[in-house]
């Protein structure tokens, strides 16, 4: 931060998620001198009463927001229970997602969860699993794919897919669309996918993209028996080429989507604790509760352990072969060794590599 005091405005602007989300409570802000006086654990008593968050009382939720800034890097007064708060509000996001949801609401209950969840962590001893982290320094990168020697990002550039063949080599970058996710397809290929634009790429590292047009955005690709199909924003599975889709998914909008043990996993975050799976074995569809994970953004699978990060908490959790849960591990923040928006999970050289969208963190842990 520089020396210019916040001011109000700073917090209540409208801006895109680049902006919006820069600041937490544990930065040590200076706050203008009209800063809005605010009883945090009044406005939190207020918000935690029923139907309190559920209401989507904006001004309220800005109130909360004015106070956990002035409150600073403190752990949380006794008298509210703050993690039920963060999960409701985390709640009020999703459901703001939904076709006749607020965008100015959601924006807002996310950024208030965030907020909780940097105070709720600051005091957490760091978790001693992360023994590794480096930073992009661009920021805001949507995925990271290990190829060969070197390795493959997405991010929010204008030239947005960029591959570096081994650390001594040079970048090639190309601009895609959106791209929002990558997963290796046959022929040394990548899929590269968006939940914002239409259609998806396959590309060779080295050489150009080809294009494969939709009608939507396609959030993921993959091949399966010999043919490649893939899953587009609104849930329809499509192989390649035919026109008519294979199978529809209960879910409004797909935000993200992995194939993992020939199971495709689908996140909905307008429908939280929930993730809907594919089987490509027979393409049946099952619904699970993901348990303590509200919105997921990425798994994999380890051996007969499958890991989980959350897109609002900045947690690893874990579940057994049946999908319950085991434990969790990491905490919220934007500091070495902290989760702020996980958004990629991959399994790496023997460890869990996790990305983390709005600080560009790529934090290596040991399985557990």
């Amino acid at each position: 931060m520089s020396s210019r005091r916040l001011r109000t405005a700073d917090i209540l602007v409208e801006g895109g998620s680049f902006q919006y989300y820069r600041l937490l409570p544990s930065d040590g802000l200076a706050l203008a001198a009209d800063w809005p006086a605010a009883d945090l654990q009044a406005i939190g008593g207020i918000l935690s009463a029923p139907g309190g968050v559920e209401q989507g009382n904006e001004a309220d939720i800005d109130a909360l927001g004015f106070a956990l800034l002035a409150h600073g890097a403190k752990p949380l007064p006794d008298g509210v229970d703050w993690k039920s708060l963060a999960d409701r509000l985390s709640l009020l996001y999703a459901r703001q997602l939904k076709p006749d949801g607020s965008r100015a609401l959601r924006m807002k209950a996310a950024r208030a969860n965030f907020f909780l969840r940097d105070l709720l962590d600051i005091s957490a001893d760091k978790d001693d699993t992360a023994f590794h982290e480096r930073r992009f320094p661009d920021g805001f990168v949507w995925d990271w794919l290990p190829w060969n020697d070197g390795e493959i990002i997405a991010d929010s550039r204008s030239e947005n897919i960029h591959y570096r063949s081994s650390p001594e080599r040079d970048w090639q970058s190309l601009s895609v669309g959106l791209p929002t996710q990558m997963d290796i397809v046959s022929a040394g290929s990548v899929a590269v996918t968006s939940c914002y634009s239409d259609g998806w790429y396959k590309w060779a590292p080295g050489d150009s993209a080809k294009l494969f047009p939709h009608h939507c955005p396609v959030v993921l690709a993959f091949d399966f028996q010999g043919d490649c199909f893939f899953l587009d924003r609104y849930g329809a599975v499509f192989c390649e080429g035919h026109r008519q889709p294979l199978v529809r998914l209960p879910v409004d909008t797909v935000w993200r989507a992995r194939l993992v043990d020939g199971k495709v996993f689908v996140s909905d975050w307008s429908e939280p604790r929930r993730l809907t799976v594919l089987d490509t074995d027979g393409w049946q569809i099952s619904v699970i509760d993901s348990g303590p994970v509200l919105l997921t953004n990425d798994l994999c699978k380890v051996g007969e352990t499958y890991y989980v990060i959350d897109k609002m908490q900045g947690r690893v959790f874990s579940y057994d072969a049946n999908f319950v849960p085991k434990g969790a591990r990491m905490s919220f923040g934007k500091g070495a060794g902290c989760l702020y928006d996980p958004i990629t999970l991959r399994f790496h050289q023997g460890n869990l590599c996790v990305l983390s969208w709005l600080t560009g963190a790529l934090t290596e842990m040991s399985p557990f």
